[in-house]
């Protein structure tokens, strides 16, 4: 049977001791290291989330413009969007911007060309 003595106090004031000394000194500041780290993360996914948006919006306003200048450039020079569309073919979802852009300088160079020889 359990009896109440002197070591068994000492030990349940230790107990409270380690107890109280765990929880200040380690468990709350563990605790808030890591519910920081998850709202640092949470805003990066906010902040890649955004720059997603935006990259996402670059890229549909360079297609829209791509295309306007490949209209602007027809009715200009309805030859130059006839070899245009002979050389690149079936291919015109596989092209990158980059090459869109090369393609968009050479034709823009093409057209004052045309229009500085009258």
């Amino acid at each position: 049977m359990l009896t109440i003595n002197a070591t068994l106090v000492v030990q349940m004031i230790n107990f409270g001791i380690a107890y109280l000394l765990l929880r200040y000194l380690l468990f709350k500041p563990g605790v808030r290291a890591v519910q920081e780290e998850e709202r640092t993360q949470e805003l990066m996914r906010k902040a890649v989330a955004a720059q997603q948006n935006i990259l996402d919006t670059c890229k549909r306003d360079k297609h829209s413009e791509i295309d306007r200048f490949r209209g602007e450039v027809s009715q200009v020079i309805p030859e130059v969007d006839h070899h245009y569309k002979a050389s690149v073919g079936t291919k015109l979802k596989d092209v990158t911007v980059d090459e869109w852009e090369v393609d968009i300088a050479a034709l823009g160079s093409k057209l004052a060309k045309k229009i500085a020889n009258g």
